[in-house]
């Protein structure tokens, strides 16, 4: 299990660093909403904030806003609980991750950033926790990251986002470390003084370099046509040199999908900008069983970069986001033994190709 741990001042961005991080595969443990599960579930927690600050649990209830009233102004206050809490909750967090499945490989569409697949027996956890340091929590992690902003930024998205005055943004942010100390703690610090956009490709692209670097990503990245329409005509031009079919029937199909016409998808697997694998999906892969459909196509790997599982992810990815969009069973014609199996596919039945002297073998996948 690798562990990232995000902390940062309030208003900084933290939100999308995390987002980020899920969509390349990583499970989030969030620290204050396990504190607050803590206080509905742990009564010895109740009786040692009660103990400090007498008044602060009735009834086995914590009055959350009267407490932090006590504390606000108060560093030395404040100081105590977290010297209560923040064990209790290091605690469980560490207790939740350990319970986290560490063998499973998770397919994610995510969007611009393609799909990550992490590899196989190991996993991705991510601690947020703005007491990432003061709770111990950041030894335990592989990497510590600090996001942080300019105060009249974060005064800004403060207001903003929670409707607050400037005053009180102000006064919150002055509660808090200074962003400083943060980026003095971590190991990566990511500023975020632009948009919610830039930040993310930011983080994206600097979380991609590290978690390749540990192994924990594949080192390319597979997309839906949707993903990067941008690619059509590359990707039109790169079937037809494997296939022979005309560049106008793939683009037919290209330009129907990302019209939203159909559900029926375009796969590809790029390093870097270069496509290295693909396939697509379409109503009939010229054979005589029209009843089969729609039929997984033009299944390709670059020859310099086989062996390496490209074909395999690309076939789970194109079933997992069919299956998504409720389109299952799926078929395909190949001259292949042994290979289609590997992935769940089984053989259906022997179809006759338009033109073929002898019929092929068709797969399903159920």
């Amino acid at each position: 299990m690798y562990i990232i741990g995000i902390t940062g001042p309030t208003g900084a961005g933290k939100t999308t660093a995390l987002r980020v991080l899920e969509e390349l595969g990583g499970q989030v443990f969030d620290c204050d909403a396990i504190y607050h599960e803590l206080l509905r579930t742990d009564r010895e927690l109740l009786g040692q904030i009660e103990a400090a600050f007498p008044g602060a649990v009735q009834d086995d209830v914590l009055d959350r806003k009267a407490l932090g009233a006590r504390v606000f102004a108060d560093p030395e206050g404040l100081e105590k609980l977290t010297g209560i809490t923040q064990p209790i909750v290091a605690k469980r967090v560490m207790e939740e991750i350990a319970k986290a499945d560490t063998t499973s490989s998770v397919i994610r569409l995510a969007g611009d950033a393609g799909c990550h697949l992490p590899r196989k027996g190991k996993a991705l956890a991510v601690i947020d926790a703005i007491g990432l340091f003061e709770s111990g929590l950041g030894k335990k992690c592989g990497l510590t990251v600090a996001v942080v902003a300019d105060p009249e930024v974060r005064v800004r998205r403060l207001m903003d986002r929670d409707g607050i005055s400037e005053d009180y943004a102000r006064a919150r942010i002055a509660a808090q470390k200074p962003s400083q100390w943060f980026a003095q703690q971590a190991d990566l610090v990511l500023e975020n003084n632009g948009t919610e956009a830039e930040f993310a490709e930011k983080c994206r692209a600097e979380f991609t370099r590290r978690l390749r670097k540990e192994g924990l990503m594949d080192p390319y990245t597979y997309v839906t046509l949707r993903d990067r329409p941008e690619l059509e005509e590359q990707a039109a031009d790169w079937f037809h040199s494997k296939w022979r079919v005309p560049k106008e029937a793939y683009l037919a199909c290209m330009d129907a999908y990302l019209a939203g016409k159909t559900e029926y998808g375009w796969y590809l697997c790029l390093d870097g900008e270069r496509i290295i694998g693909g396939m697509g999906v379409i109503e009939n892969d010229f054979h005589d069983r029209k009843d089969l459909s729609p039929n997984v196509c033009a299944v390709y790997t670059e020859a310099d970069c086989r062996g390496r599982g490209i074909a395999g992810r690309l076939l789970n990815l194109t079933v997992e986001d069919q299956r998504a969009k409720g389109i299952s069973p799926v078929y395909l014609v190949t001259d292949h033994t042994g290979f289609y199996e590997r992935y769940g596919w089984e053989f259906f039945c022997m179809a006759q190709g338009d033109g073929e002297e002898h019929p092929t073998r068709l797969y399903i996948h159920r």
